[in-house]
């Protein structure tokens, strides 16, 4: 797919970028499959980060930003 980028070849170009997001999706596949076996109960280190760190699910408020917007 570099090498097809500089080529005014569309065709090859979508053919190829459609290659590698089938790779892509097959690869995001296989990560997702190896976590979710390890998946324990809360507060162990998951897709959502280690415990601890405040990047999991259900944080404590300090996380949320409100808005604030004006009518023009």
């Amino acid at each position: 797919l570099r090498a097809a980028k500089d080529t005014e070849d569309i065709q090859r170009i979508r053919s190829l970028t459609e290659q590698l997001q089938q790779a892509s999706h097959a690869l995001t596949q296989q990560l997702y499959q190896q976590q979710a076996p390890g998946a324990g109960p809360a507060g162990t280190a998951g897709p959502t980060g280690a415990p601890g760190d405040g990047s999991q699910a259900g944080g404590s408020d300090e996380d949320v930003i409100e808005g604030e917007y004006r009518e023009v």
